[in-house]
């Protein structure tokens, strides 16, 4: 009987990586298991108004600062002032000046109340007046919006009134963001619950009246000043 020998194997050769490569390789896992955040940056535009006065407005903004377009499904922002200010939030309407966020494909403008209203309004604001605002909105005919990069968009028209009783000097007063409400979630908002990455709150300055005869003055200007200068003169002689 003849006997066989076990083939061994053929001895292969080893190629460690070098510590460039390693690192190329950690660089890569991280990369696929932390996906890069959208640039998404919150804005309250500063006002002034003053003393007494209602319907004043600020606007708030929301631009991607990221080189990729970003898909959201919808937003909510809330933001609060010290109650002390004087300073009274009313309601929050689509009509900003940049392009609002949601224009032609808002749920809140395309269902009622706002739909039911003759002219249609444009109310988004979800709680009653006060110190603090709240404001949400979400698509209508698509489940999610792209933001183009670079590009800055209307989240809502903040309108506010001024009591009497505030006092110019202990402005301006803080519009800040509550955090823990404010968001902006993405395609999935199980996945992606929040897409900011940067908030800026702002301010509003109040002014004091004029008292009506110095506005009129004002108002009149230098032929005002003129006419007074020659009854002066008149009295004078």
């Amino acid at each position: 009987m003849i006997g066989f020998a076990p083939l061994r194997p053929a001895a292969r050769s080893v190629v460690r990586p070098g510590p460039g490569a390693a690192l190329a390789a950690v660089l890569c896992l991280l990369s696929a298991a932390s996906p890069s955040r959208a640039g998404l940056v919150v804005t309250a535009k500063p006002a002034t108004a003053g003393v007494g006065t209602t319907g004043n407005y600020f606007d708030v903004t929301l631009k991607n600062t990221g080189t990729d377009p970003v898909t959201i499904s919808g937003f909510s922002f809330q933001l609060g002032v010290d109650p002390a200010s004087g300073i009274t939030f009313t309601k929050v309407t689509a009509g900003t000046d940049e392009a609002y966020v949601f224009d032609g494909n808002s749920f809140a403008l395309m269902t009622p109340p706002n739909s039911t209203t003759s002219p249609p309004g444009d109310v988004i604001s979800t709680s009653p007046p006060g110190p603090s605002i709240t404001a949400s909105d979400f698509p209508f005919d698509t489940l999610t919006v792209d933001l183009n990069s670079g590009t800055t968009y209307g989240l809502g028209r903040v309108y506010f009134d001024v009591s009497a009783s505030a006092d110019p000097a202990a402005g301006p007063f803080a519009v800040t963001f509550d955090r823990s409400v404010t968001a902006v979630p993405g395609a999935d908002p199980a996945a992606d619950p929040n897409l900011i990455t940067g908030y800026t709150d702002g301010s509003i300055g109040v002014t004091a009246v004029p008292e009506p005869v110095t506005a009129v003055m004002v108002g009149l200007g230098w032929p005002a000043a003129l006419l007074v200068r020659r009854l002066g003169r008149r009295a004078a002689v």
